[in-house]
């Protein structure tokens, strides 16, 4: 009986290290993410999920000032960093 015991806790170790592997892996694509959700294909606005912004220049949206965007459909004011 020792053996499959063993066995069941070399598994369950080696099940720790790949959970803690991905964990890690799933953390560091994070950091290295736009905090803004842009990824260079498009924003939508927060309120009414229209497309504003694509390809780095607003397209249906109005620049006010620095990275605040009004929606030009809604009217919502978005910043877009």
């Amino acid at each position: 009986m020792s053996t499959n015991t063993t066995k069941k806790s070399q598994w369950s170790g080696y099940f720790i290290i790949i959970i803690f592997v991905i964990a890690i892996f799933s953390l560091l694509g994070s950091c290295f993410s736009s905090s803004s959700g842009y990824s260079g294909g498009e924003v939508r606005c927060t309120y009414c999920s229209k497309v504003i912004y694509s390809d780095y220049r607003p397209i249906h949206c109005t620049n006010l000032y620095n990275n605040t965007y009004e929606c030009d459909y809604c009217g919502h004011k978005n910043v877009i960093k």
